[in-house]
């Protein structure tokens, strides 16, 4: 019995340290040791012009021998940059990787003066730099299969494109995917109104109703994650890398989201290739019930909660992160896992 439970322990040790390469203890020294010098070895970086003449930032992986590929798409404010663990961890998944900073954030260009408003013109622009990105970067060479793992905003753009162009994904994982925005307690249809109502006057450019310049994260009272260390990790990287910090989105960047997050979850029926939907226990950032839609009417969708997670469940703390990138692994290997369910 003993000799079972010794056993048992190392399968646990070994099945964990293969999900998550790095630990929060001691998170930053591993962190630059090991995942800094990882990323910059193998990834190459890039830029192609998006819609409008913005520039886009990417970053791509690509392996002798592959297994397939990889789409990472990131969340609003965040930059490839921030994923720097995430591709770490998926070393052993053999696995081209491909990912970009969306227009407006990251190490991408600004359409407006005061770089820290987080904005687009039109949704629709999201799409037209993804759709460049595949053709232009992915698909330069043939991938026996190309998967997506999308983040928050990008799991919205993500869900998105695959509606209109089905064949481009054979999966989509999306992480606490924005299908609906949360509004708290103020009810949707008047945030709605409002922003029409400020777009339509002008004032489409200026900060969103109690939005503002960007702020480092503090970690209490945070809702993006009960890792401390991986969110000090965040605010060490924004301070160093000072072109990718990013503030409060614009009274526009709403009215778009609000209208792409309606088109989306009206049109799910459309994402008919194997979906993960991952969502945080926890999230006060987007409304699950967004999620329940999609996945509810989306043909091939399988929802899994992950308790006692928050919105930014892959910088989570090590025993929720372990189980969000063990749900990640085991969708690339094509795996079928007991546990999920819609």
């Amino acid at each position: 019995m003993k000799y079972m439970v010794c056993s048992l322990a190392v399968i646990i040790l070994l099945k964990s340290s293969f999900v998550m390469a790095i630990s929060e203890t001691g998170f930053e020294e591993q962190f630059k040791s090991r995942v800094v010098p990882y990323f910059d070895q193998h990834f190459t970086t890039g830029a192609f012009t998006g819609k409008d003449g913005v520039r886009i930032e990417y970053a791509a992986y690509e392996r002798e021998g592959e297994k397939g590929a990889l789409v990472i798409v990131n969340g609003r404010t965040e930059s490839y940059l921030n994923y720097r663990e995430v591709v770490y961890d998926l070393e052993k998944s053999g696995l081209s990787i491909y990912t970009f900073d969306h227009r407006g954030q990251g190490l991408s260009g600004r359409m407006l003066a005061d770089s820290s408003k987080g904005h687009v013109e039109r949704y629709e622009d999201y799409l037209d730099d993804m759709k460049t990105f595949m053709e232009t970067v992915v698909n330069k060479k043939p991938h026996n299969k190309v998967f997506a793992l999308a983040h928050s905003m990008g799991g919205g753009v993500t869900a998105l494109y695959a509606q209109r162009h089905p064949e481009k994904f054979d999966g989509l994982i999306l992480s606490s995917p924005m299908l609906e925005i949360d509004f708290g307690v103020v009810p949707d249809v008047v945030v709605r109104y409002l922003v029409s109502f400020l777009d339509m006057v002008g004032l489409g450019r200026m900060y969103a109703p109690g939005k503002g310049p960007y702020k480092p994260e503090e970690f209490n009272g945070n809702l993006l994650t009960h890792s401390r260390a991986r969110l000090v990790n965040k605010v060490r990287e924004n301070q160093k890398y000072s072109a990718i910090r990013l503030g409060g989105a614009t009274v526009r960047w709403v009215a778009q989201m609000i209208k792409m997050t309606g088109e989306l979850r009206e049109n799910a029926v459309k994402i008919k290739i194997p979906t993960l939907l991952l969502q945080a226990s926890e999230d006060r950032i987007v409304n699950p019930a967004g999620h329940d839609e999609v996945c509810r009417n989306a043909p091939n969708c399988r929802k899994v909660v992950i308790e006692g997670a928050r919105h930014e469940m892959l910088l989570e703390s090590d025993p929720v992160r372990s189980v969000v990138m063990e749900k990640i692994i085991s969708f690339l290997s094509g795996q079928p896992d007991a546990n999920e369910s819609r």
